[in-house]
């Protein structure tokens, strides 16, 4: 009886690991559309990064080797406000792409991610000069992105053996390992029964 009980702790030990590690960072990834007569298009991905918010752009469509400020305005595309976080600029290549990633740590996911967010690209750089690419960010819902393009957990998370846990309930897992526990524990009372 005794081993049965050290099983089912290390089973419970195991179960209690697989669910802390399903829950993995939100993200949300939005269409950056170009704007005022520009060809700018692209992606930008905001990802949960502790208490802040890494955001990746992707654009193309710039003039050839120029550098372009970005910021995550208040408001919409559609009726803009004034910015609140800088994001680091895109030099375009000699094909007019470009990319930058902005690690911002004075917003969290949910306060940028509320609906009264956006993300806006600019025709050049100090001074930023018109906007040529936006993004509204959608707002959030609890445990999940902004309900952007796509929502889904940043990395897929390890469960027990190596199990994919993308964006699994934790629930399910842990319904799971009961099952397990119970078959496991069936199990050991069989052997020991034909044992003896």
């Amino acid at each position: 009886m005794r081993k049965l009980s050290v099983f089912g702790v290390l089973l419970l030990v195991l179960a209690t690991m697989s669910i802390a590690s399903a829950q993995s960072a939100r993200t949300t990834t939005l269409q950056m559309k170009a704007v005022e007569g520009s060809k700018v298009t692209g992606t930008a991905v905001l990802t949960e990064s502790g208490n802040g918010v890494m955001v990746s752009v992707k654009l193309s469509g710039f003039d050839p080797n120029t550098k372009h400020d970005g910021h995550i305005h208040t408001g919409t595309c559609e009726a803009q406000g004034g910015v609140v976080v800088p994001l680091n600029a895109i030099t375009a290549d000699a094909s007019g792409a470009g990319s930058a990633d902005t690690t911002e740590t004075t917003m969290t996911f949910a306060q940028v991610a509320d609906g009264k967010h956006y993300v806006q690209y600019h025709a050049s750089s100090n001074p930023p000069g018109k906007q040529v690419s936006c993004a509204n960010i959608p707002a959030a819902t609890a445990g999940q992105g902004g309900g952007g393009t796509t929502t889904a957990p940043a990395a897929p998370a390890a469960g027990i053996g190596g199990l994919s846990q993308d964006g699994g309930s934790p629930l399910a897992l842990l319904a799971g390992l009961l099952v397990v526990m119970i078959g496991a524990g069936t199990g050991y009372r069989l052997v020991r029964k034909s044992a003896k």
